[in-house]
């Protein structure tokens, strides 16, 4: 298949990947997904599981704390 220049190319995870890039481990990731503990998006294709890399970076940045600035009296 051959795509346009512009067709974005999308990473794919298997889960062990997708734990690594999240620093967890593989079933507290499936603990997750199954649970539905966090929303974290990904593809179910039979009885295979993967992520796209952009999702799991989309939802990292999704939990991002801003730190509270205090004012000095």
């Amino acid at each position: 298949m051959n795509l346009p220049l512009s067709h974005p190319i999308r990473v794919r995870l298997t889960t062990e990947q997708a734990a690594e890039h999240l620093s967890v481990k593989p079933s507290t990731l499936e603990v997750w997904r199954c649970t539905k503990r966090h929303a974290i998006p990904c593809v179910k294709a039979g009885h295979k599981v993967f992520y796209w890399c952009d999702d799991l970076d989309t939802w990292l940045e999704s939990r991002r704390v801003q730190p509270v600035v205090l004012e000095q009296a």
